[in-house]
Order: C-alpha cells, then structure tokens, then sequence
C-alpha cells in the first residue's frame, strides 16, 4: 500500500519541476539579488544620509552642531582613536 505523504511529497515535485523546470532550490547567495536587496554597505550609508538630512532639517536638535560644525577637539580625539588603532 501507499502511504499518503509519499504521493503527497511525490506530487509536489513533480509541479515544482514541471512549473520551473527544475527541483534544486535557489542558491542562498542569490536570493538577495533575485529579491532586489541592496549590499549591506549602500544600505548603511543610504540610512546614514537619511539621518543626517533629517538632523539638518531639525535646527533645535543639540546634534546638529556635532554633526555640521565638529570642533577641533572633536576632530583631536578621533585622530587619537584612529591613529591608536594603527599603531596597535
């Protein structure tokens, strides 16, 4: 006798080969870009100009100096950081 999920399981691959012509799944590495997704990197820098239009366009904000006008002591400090992670 047949056992009901065997036919099931059957059946369905035989529509999916039969509709795409083919039985293995699509690669995961391919998915992002059969679905349209942006590279982890544009769509970071795509948030950050979204945050920083929207930090200038808010004049009240405390932010907004820091991110238009960064002071010289700012600007020493990340120098230091970077500058220390070169050296180590």
């Amino acid at each position: 006798m047949v056992d009901g999920r065997h036919f099931k399981n059957r059946y369905i691959a035989i529509s999916q080969h039969f509709i795409s012509g083919t039985l293995r799944s699509t690669p995961l590495l391919w998915l992002p870009v059969l679905s349209i997704i942006e590279p982890p990197a544009l769509r970071r820098k795509a948030a950050t100009d979204k945050l920083v239009d929207k930090i200038v366009k808010h004049d009240s904000w405390p932010i907004q100096p820091d991110i238009l006008k960064p002071t010289i002591a700012t600007t020493d400090i990340r120098e230091a950081a970077v500058a220390g992670l070169a050296t180590s």
